[in-house]
């Protein structure tokens, strides 16, 4: 996975502060995606030799027990290297010169077809332990995945992550590659 850095200034905010939720549109309409949730806690413990003085701040919100959303941020504020969580509510002010990790716009398509197992799982199919696949070229909401259980079995599913819709099984498709290993 690639991420890039880029802060809400390079975005093209002029104002002071910006809105979590303008500041997420903005990136995703230049391309970007949000990284999952589970990117912030890998790349603090991968991520030592961090300035000081730099905070990284972009993910999916998680909510807290109370339901409260909730981002991470992977930081090094001089008492060492820090995973910090902070407003993720979508009205958050956030100060434009914070710097956000965003994934590159195949990356984002494939982080959301990963979420689209989970929409597989919420519709009772467990045929994908393992996944392949691409955003739909005639429908951005849609991703286009081949699962297999067991390496041997492929089959097609057509997933709206957004909707929690699922259409399949069905057949391969030539424009998706099988993975280098198969």
């Amino acid at each position: 996975m690639e991420l890039i850095a880029v802060s809400a200034a390079e975005l093209g905010f002029q104002t002071e502060t910006a809105s979590l939720a303008d500041i997420y549109a903005r990136a995703r309409r230049l391309g970007f995606g949000l990284a999952a949730a589970e990117v912030a806690p890998q790349l603090r413990l991968q991520y030592l030799d961090q300035p000081m003085g730099e905070f990284l701040i972009g993910m999916e919100p998680i909510k807290t027990w109370k339901g409260e959303p909730v981002i991470l941020t992977v930081a090094n504020g001089g008492a060492g290297l820090v995973l910090i969580g902070q407003d993720g509510s979508a009205n958050a002010e956030i100060p434009v010169a914070s710097r956000f990790l965003f994934v590159r716009s195949n990356e984002a398509a494939l982080a959301k077809a990963a979420r689209g197992r989970d929409v597989l799982a919420l519709n009772e199919v467990f045929a994908c332990s393992q996944a392949v696949g691409r955003q739909s070229s005639s429908d951005p909401g849609e991703y286009l995945l081949y699962c297999t259980r067991e390496e041997k079995l492929w089959t097609s599913w057509r997933v709206q992550p957004g909707a929690r819709k699922v259409r399949g099984p069905g057949k391969l498709l030539d424009d998706i590659a099988m993975p280098d290993s198969y």
